[in-house]
């Protein structure tokens, strides 16, 4: 994929991109529902997970992708009663799973995105993440020692607009103070990582650091494609 010459930023998604839940979601949820009397099995309770999680996901995109702190807690709240239906206090569950995916020891930094966020400022580059999250995630950024020269972290609760929303992407120009053009957007989600930043004006390519594969490789690839553009 030709890019610009002179990409003078890069901005990485968080969840799947540089960072993935440890355990596994499905798993936080199932040890939390035992907790709280539920019963489900695993497959169940993953499921249950993804048919919720997408069902907010649509409800945000009918609202035109609007959101902040309150919105994220409703949302959240939704997915958890949703997973783990007749659950006696629900409010307590929930609140243990939003306290235990805002802990740094929940997460564990994946394969590469130390080496490439090194190699990126090495060259002069500006490297944030831009993530679909709230405000926990700078705790957790700043708890990893990969992640120290990150710079700018954005998180859609704080600034009103979730990927894919064009306004979401002009943001890290206004923040940064680098057009569009030339900044580049790394993340696992052909929606919300690629396809968006493309209609406002990024580049942008789709990666898969957990299990690489021909269409979505490693992290390690940013840098093969930033050299093959400079060739």
């Amino acid at each position: 994929m030709p890019l610009p010459l002179n990409i003078r930023a890069v901005f990485f998604d968080a969840v799947g991109t540089v960072l993935e839940p440890s355990p596994p979601v499905r798993l936080a949820y199932l040890h939390a529902g035992r907790r709280h009397g539920h019963e489900a099995t695993e497959a169940e309770v993953d499921l249950r997970f993804r048919s919720a999680f997408a069902a907010e996901e649509a409800r945000d995109r009918a609202s035109g992708l609007r959101t902040n702190e309150e919105r994220e807690e409703q949302r959240w709240r939704s997915i958890v009663a949703s997973t783990l239906p007749g659950v006696p206090d629900q409010n307590l569950c929930y609140r243990e799973l939003h306290d235990h995916f805002g802990r740094p020891d929940a997460w564990q930094v994946l394969p590469g995105a130390a080496e490439i966020i090194g190699l990126l400022v090495e060259r002069g580059m500006m490297v944030g993440i831009a993530s679909n999250f709230d405000s926990r995630l700078h705790g957790i950024v700043r708890a990893k020692p990969e992640l120290a020269q990150i710079g700018p972290v954005v998180v859609s609760s704080e600034i009103g607009w979730r990927k894919p929303a064009p306004e979401f992407f002009q943001h890290l120009a206004d923040l940064t103070g680098i057009a569009t053009s030339h900044i580049l957007m790394v993340g696992d989600d052909a929606e919300n990582d690629v396809a968006g930043p493309r209609r406002a004006g990024m580049a942008s390519l789709l990666v898969s650091p957990a299990r690489p594969h021909r269409n979505a490789p490693g992290l390690a690839a940013v840098g093969s494609l930033l050299d093959a553009n400079r060739s």
